[in-house]
């Protein structure tokens, strides 16, 4: 059976209680942390990270998982630090408050959130990331080094007008004969390394861990990289790591390895 795993944002413990109740004895898995109304870093690489363990345990289970978030969230300023977290390893559904914060109202809530997960959008693009038929959805955001990938995702974070994402269809250009996608002087050519390729993972980070073994509530391999080369050459080139640092390009590098994430080496 395929599990849906959904991430509580924002929304009070007595409401998560009644939703995982609820949901007991179905494939929908509940992934929230304690709070006390209070959502800062430490709140959201905790619900990351029992994010990551329950998609761990789903994965032993050979089983399709797919996630969303739900967010309670209404305040600007955390909703920023929350993007900042899961954008774009998955796609966000805002919550009613009144679903948010009144137990009462769990069973709609519940209801709300089966319903999300048959957003045609929603199925459209995980069924992409994670058969790879797409590879452009897949592009590290960081490095693409072009404003409208960054928006087109977001288009899709919100699943807002999923349709007028595929924009990036036309500015990332498919390269004739080949699997590389190039933008501007940049190609990336996405492939699934074999056991004996190192798995990048330049960035200590629960976020940066996040973002890599996901792409729009799809499990992405941890094996599937970019390799990332330039018809001018790489020398001069600024590209940065998933927590932002800027890395070195070393003399004569060929191409980068990087993940979905933006971490990489020099190949």
């Amino acid at each position: 059976m395929n599990k849906n795993i959904c991430i509580l944002s924002g929304i009070s413990a007595s409401v998560c209680e009644r939703v995982k109740r609820k949901f007991s004895r179905t494939n929908f898995i509940t992934a929230f942390v304690g709070h006390n109304s209070f959502f800062d870093d430490d709140y959201f690489n905790r619900l990351l990270a029992r994010t990551l363990e329950i998609l761990k345990e789903a994965d032993q289970e050979e089983t399709v998982t797919r996630l969303a978030l739900f967010s309670g969230i209404s305040e600007q300023s955390v909703q920023q630090i929350e993007k900042s977290c899961f954008f774009p390893a998955v796609c966000r559904f805002e919550v009613n408050p009144a679903f948010a914060l009144d137990q009462n109202q769990a069973e709609h809530f519940a209801d709300f959130v089966v319903n999300s997960f048959k957003e045609p959008s929603l199925i459209r693009m995980q069924k992409i990331v994670r058969k790879r038929s797409e590879k452009r959805f897949l592009l590290p955001v960081r490095n693409s080094k072009v404003g409208f990938v960054e928006r087109c995702f977001e288009k899709v974070y919100n699943l807002d007008d999923v349709e007028l994402s595929r924009r990036i269809l036309r500015d990332a250009v498919l390269l004739k004969k080949s699997s590389k996608i190039r933008i501007k002087d940049l190609d990336f050519d996405g492939v699934i390394n074999n056991g004996q390729h190192p798995i990048r993972r330049h960035s200590d980070s629960i976020v940066c861990d996040f973002k890599a073994a996901l792409r729009f509530g799809a499990v992405v391999p941890e094996r599937f990289e970019f390799d990332v080369s330039s018809i001018k050459g790489l020398k001069g080139k600024e590209f940065y790591s998933c927590d932002g640092e800027m890395l070195q390009i070393k003399a004569n590098t060929t191409h980068l390895n990087m993940r979905i994430n933006d971490d990489f080496e020099n190949g």
